[in-house]
């Protein structure tokens, strides 16, 4: 007797044909808004895709930056030394590790954004992406920018600790530091993308504070929550005896970039 349900489900082949595995995902696009949320969700779920990558990466990141400054604090420390070759070599190994301390957020935007785009991880696909000191320029003047900001309110818990004022300078510096405080956490989240512009669009640093700017402002509440949940996020972290900072930097970074994709009308993943 011939089985019907089989003939009807699956034609002649009495066994189910299943459909073949499909992408990770499909790209979809944004008209310019950023889903926060939606962007952080991506952020933790892209690092546990990579685990070695992100995890491993952030672990030698901060070993990298850890033996920087112990260089960095050796060597002056030894710069009383007399012999010109041991003085020069201690200058060489400086100027490396802080070179490489600068570069390293620009190599993990790169990496964020073609695990985004999925982009194999190859040396050509690095080379195109090759604007990488322009990338730390601009986190360079943005760093420069956001430290100006927060100079009042840094002077204010100064004066208060160290010195003794009059009442009435005392109040309007404590007037000061909340204003200063505001003022930093506005900048820097406007100028959030800043670092990503000059490897994805070749902008310059300063075209490229100019461009996070522009797209943080069609945006700005979404950037201001993004910045201040990744903030709460990485202080909850560092709480954690700094261990869970191998876990959220990267996904900060991640989700960082995401939400570029998403303001820039670029392709990003749906979930």
């Amino acid at each position: 007797m011939q089985n019907n349900y089989n003939n009807q489900q699956w034609g002649n082949n009495p066994y189910p044909q299943y459909p073949p595995p499909a992408a990770p995902y499909q790209p979809v696009r944004n008209p310019g808004s950023i889903d926060l949320l939606l962007a952080i969700k991506y952020g933790f779920r892209a690092v546990f895709e990579k685990p070695l990558v992100w995890i491993g990466g952030c672990a030698l990141a901060l070993l990298l930056a850890i033996l920087s400054v112990v260089i960095i604090t050796v060597s002056i420390a030894t710069t009383a030394s007399s012999n010109q070759a041991i003085l020069f070599g201690i200058f060489v190994i400086c100027v490396i590790a802080i070179a490489v301390t600068l570069l390293l957020p620009s190599v993990f935007f790169v990496l964020a954004l073609f695990q985004i785009d999925q982009v194999p991880v190859t040396s050509q696909n690095f080379k195109e992406r090759g604007n990488y000191w322009a990338s730390v320029a601009a986190c360079f003047l943005t760093s420069i920018l956001t430290g100006l900001l927060g100079l009042p309110s840094s002077a204010a818990s100064y004066a208060a600790e160290y010195t003794v004022l009059p009442e009435s300078v005392t109040l309007i510096l404590s007037l000061f530091s909340p204003i200063s405080y505001t003022a930093t956490l506005v900048i820097s989240a406007m100028l959030i993308f800043a670092g990503f512009f000059p490897i994805d669009t070749n902008n310059r640093g300063v075209d490229a504070i100019k461009a996070s700017w522009q797209v943080s402002v069609k945006a700005f509440w979404s950037v201001i929550g993004l910045c201040v949940l990744l903030y709460v996020i990485n202080i909850a972290a560092a709480l954690m005896c700094g261990i869970g900072l191998i876990i959220t930097l990267p996904a900060s970074v991640l989700a960082v970039a995401h939400a570029y994709r998403q303001g820039t009308n670029g392709n990003f993943a749906p979930y």
